[in-house]
């Protein structure tokens, strides 16, 4: 698979660093990809949403460990000046957190009314690390 090129990113900022190297694809490979996402589907959609809610929340933890090596990696990536690529990163965390908190959510929504369809709001620090995330009911 692949075609056996390589290819070169690299950095917009100093056209003579080479970020990363990786293989160029073919529409094979694209199609076997397709296929191992197709096929992964239905056990994703058979776990439940608690759990899904916690994988997502341990790659969350992951990410949000390696925020600052996750943006020098961008920075260099895509020519961004560094706070702004970490902010692109909090912003993925802040889905990955979103996504864990309805997930886990979801378990109590059965036993609570209607009513309380849970909400997320992020309590955000000047650093841009999330101290804390709460459910709250809906306002009516």
């Amino acid at each position: 698979m692949g075609s056996g090129r390589v290819q070169r990113n690299l950095n917009p900022a100093d056209l003579s660093e080479v970020v990363a190297e990786f293989p160029t694809a073919q529409n094979s490979d694209a199609l076997a990809a397709i296929a191992a996402a197709e096929a992964a589907w239905p056990i994703w959609k058979a776990t439940p949403a608690p759990e899904r809610g916690r994988i997502l929340g341990r790659a969350a933890a992951i990410a949000r460990a390696r925020i600052d090596e996750i943006a020098t990696l961008l920075t260099g990536e895509e020519g961004k000046i560094l706070a702004e690529a970490k902010g692109e990163v909090i912003k993925g965390l802040i889905v990955l957190i979103f996504v864990e908190v309805r997930g886990i959510a979801s378990q109590a929504r059965c036993c609570l009314p209607s009513i309380l369809t849970p909400l997320v709001r992020f309590n955000v620090s000047s650093t841009g690390l999330f101290p804390s995330c709460s459910v709250l009911p809906q306002a009516t």
